[in-house]
């Protein structure tokens, strides 16, 4: 096969050589040396070379344009241009062109009819220097890393491309116990435990953290689920709560009719309270690969800039220019690319809510990608946001469209953060945010990710306050049970599983 050929085709050879110099004592040297086992035919290094064009320049390139991504194409063409000419002239290609540093040696002019000895010491110098200036003993190890983050980004995308949207929908994984409850801890944790101030709620109404974090969770469940979900929340609270489908459904028909469309998940939750209508967004997070790939689009460049400011001394320095580094860098998005941004149909959706003058407030929620998006919605669109376990926009905030504001993200926006979960560390976080622990082990930081964990530490820290308890705080995270208002035990109200 023309693999093993090529394969074939050259042979290393290692050999020591040894010098006498004038009697004056013996020098040995380590020549590494590529010989020519067979010799390519002319057509062969044509039908290598073509392809390699092809399949690295021309189909990257034209596929760029098909999609309107200009910008990326020309620069892909140039950089591909650029490293074939730079290959070309690689000090490397030039001894496989000729064979061996022995023809090298000759072919530069340095054989004048010395003997063995003084050309073997001359060829082991030439090794030396090509070695250094052709290429880095990295390499290696760097096309590998390439090669696997192209492989795995196309596997990304096929998988993609053929999933579909609503494998990412669940059953609800929760047991609401309404007969037992956790009295708030006598700690400061959490100042934040109930939030009112700017969200725009009657005298005497206020709405706890995790009554935002369970409104979060529910974006994760089939639609005809989220009601009985909401009943069995508030059910003990005097107002109405309705899951709003058909606005919903009317707004993404209405997108359709467009040709936009919608690929991201939320709910629209109204609260009729003392005469007063609330509309609360919830914005589903990362739960199908498409999702992933979004992730990456939208933060990828954030955490890249991070990472180099850890690694650069004293790179704090370098923050108040970071967010226009990286908006000269997404200039290089395509309008294809900006198309399928997620956000874009959240604050489509979150403009018309408040156009229509129905509601009094409106605000919006989200887990993990959907606490991102929400971030990015309630700054464009100036409603408050309270995000879970979501990455932050400050580095990045120049990059949507329109940008982000300093202040908006200041003023705007609630990130809780529980301990060790890597995804709330991904850009960086506006003036106010609520940490809060995990309870996992050390080996286990994905799990402080689980927004029912976040729920459970609100729930035991705060205490429930007229909400019900869950099973699963005792029984998955390790939280104490929390006290009966009944005669069930514990173990029998888990027992009944009263999955809604």
């Amino acid at each position: 096969c023309w693999a093993k050929k090529t394969y074939r085709m050259y042979k290393e050879v290692v050999t020591t050589r040894r010098e006498i110099n004038s009697g004056e004592g013996q020098t040995e040297f380590q020549v590494t040396e590529k010989y020519r086992i067979s010799q390519p035919t002319e057509s062969f290094c044509w039908f290598m070379y073509v392809c390699k064009t092809f399949f690295l320049i021309v189909v990257p390139v034209t596929s760029l344009f098909f999609q309107g991504n200009f910008k990326i194409g020309f620069f892909v063409m140039f950089v591909s241009i650029y490293s074939r000419i730079r290959i070309f002239f690689n000090p490397e290609s030039i001894i496989i062109e000729l064979g061996s540093l022995t023809n090298l040696y000759r072919a530069s002019g340095l054989d004048t009819g010395s003997g063995e000895n003084t050309a073997s010491s001359k060829i082991s110098r030439i090794s030396l220097m090509t070695d250094k200036i052709s290429r880095s003993r990295n390499i290696n190890l760097w096309m590998l890393v390439f090669n696997v983050f192209i492989t795995i980004m196309a596997v990304l995308t096929v998988l993609a491309l053929s999933q579909n949207r609503t494998e990412g929908l669940s059953t609800p994984d929760i047991t609401y116990l309404p007969d037992f409850e956790y009295e708030p801890q006598n700690v400061l944790a959490y100042p934040t435990c109930t939030v009112k101030k700017g969200l725009g709620y009657p005298e005497g109404v206020e709405p706890n953290l995790s009554d935002y974090a369970f409104i979060a969770k529910l974006a994760y469940f089939e639609p005809n689920l989220v009601q009985p979900g909401l009943n069995s929340w508030f059910g003990a609270l005097d107002m109405n709560v309705t899951n709003e489908i058909t606005i919903v459904k009317q707004f993404k028909e209405r997108q359709e009719k467009k040709q936009q469309n919608n690929p991201v998940a939320f709910s629209f939750i109204s609260f009729d309270v003392e005469g007063k209508k609330i509309g609360i967004v919830s914005v589903r997070g990362t739960s199908n690969i498409l999702e992933m790939l979004v992730d990456l689009q939208l933060w990828t460049s954030a955490a890249l800039a991070q990472m180099l400011r850890a690694v650069v001394p004293i790179g704090h320095v370098w923050d108040s220019i970071l967010p226009t580094l990286l908006k000269i860098a997404s200039m290089f998005s395509s309008q294809a690319v900006e198309k399928v941004a997620f956000y874009k149909h959240t604050t489509a959706f979150v403009n018309e809510i408040v156009a229509s003058g129905n509601y009094s407030a409106v605000h919006i929620t989200g887990h993990s990608l959907g606490g991102g998006i929400a971030i990015i919605t309630g700054a464009q669109t100036g409603i408050p946001v309270i995000g879970l376990s979501a990455p932050n926009a400050m580095l990045s905030r120049e990059t949507f469209s329109p940008p982000l504001t300093k202040e908006q993200l200041d003023t705007e926006v609630i990130n809780v953060i529980p301990d060790r979960d890597p995804f709330p560390r991904i850009d960086d976080p506006g003036q106010v945010s609520q940490s809060i622990r995990c309870t996992a082990p050390a080996n286990g930081m994905i799990t402080c990710h689980y927004i029912v964990r976040s729920i459970c530490e609100l729930h035991y820290q705060c205490g429930t306050r007229n909400r019900p308890a869950l099973c699963e705080c005792h029984k998955k995270y390790g939280y104490p049970k929390p006290m009966p208002l009944g005669n069930r035990t514990f173990e029998d109200a888990c027992d009944a599983k009263l999955l809604v």
